[in-house]
């Protein structure tokens, strides 16, 4: 559903910044973006440069203004009649309260603990709020382009040549065997998960920690994750 605000070339919704940080996608109208909206993948979102974006967030230097809505049936509704812009406070970014799907982030579950943030605006709480099912979320985020830039610029034109020839074209190549061990450790004490896909995102955490970025690919962690679930299934058919 297209936003309900037609925002200036020099501010952009929550998941057009992101994809900024990520992909320095150029910004385009967000009615237009919101036909089609990019969401980062699950490793996007532990990235180095999304992590960057939330610290920014929190510590104040990159300022965001918010509607606020209620999350409920797996979607996100404006709780006002019309747009607001509520400046939100930098205490409430933290990257596991993002709710990535909607480009929002969580508010409070009561919609008491919202009275105070709208009575700093001279703004008071929606009508029959007791009667919003569901908690309350920052919604329609909106950025300031020119910040993003700054913290997060292009690539100047005179080091991409020389980027290219320090990658040679040639995907980075990695310490498997690093990775294996560690593998082997979390079975040694007994924390290997039961479930493939579990253990495939908390080595791709570990991938982050451990070698910085760029990490291996979503594919080539589930091979080597694969191969050692693999040995495990076949040693239990044959009962060692």
């Amino acid at each position: 559903m297209a936003a309900p605000y037609d925002p200036s070339p020099d501010i952009v919704g929550f998941l057009q910044a992101v994809a900024w940080v990520l992909h320095r996608a150029p910004p385009i109208a967000e009615e237009v973006f919101d036909a089609a909206p990019a969401i980062p993948t699950e490793s996007e979102r532990q990235s180095a440069d999304i992590r960057s974006l939330v610290r920014a967030l929190r510590s104040g230097e990159v300022v965001a203004v918010s509607d606020i809505g209620v999350h409920r049936n797996r979607r996100v509704d404006r709780a006002y009649g019309k747009l607001r812009s509520f400046p939100i406070p930098p205490r409430y970014w933290d990257i596991e309260q993002i709710l990535w799907a909607h480009g929002a982030l969580f508010l409070s579950r009561h919609w008491e603990g919202v009275s105070k943030v709208v009575a700093s605006q001279e703004v008071g709480l929606p009508r029959r709020f007791h009667e919003l099912e569901g908690p309350a979320v920052w919604t329609h985020i909106r950025l300031p382009i020119a910040k993003l830039k700054e913290l997060f610029p292009e690539p100047s034109p005179s080091s991409a040549p020389a980027e290219k020839l320090k990658q040679g074209g040639r995907p980075p190549k990695y310490k498997w065997p690093e990775f294996t061990a560690q593998l082997i450790l979390l079975a040694e004490h007994d924390q290997l998960p039961e479930r493939q896909a579990e253990c495939e995102r908390k080595m791709q955490a570990w991938c982050l920690e451990a070698w910085g970025e760029p990490t291996p690919s979503e594919s080539q962690i589930r091979e080597q994750v694969g191969a050692v679930y693999k040995a495990l299934r076949d040693r239990g058919e044959r009962g060692e």
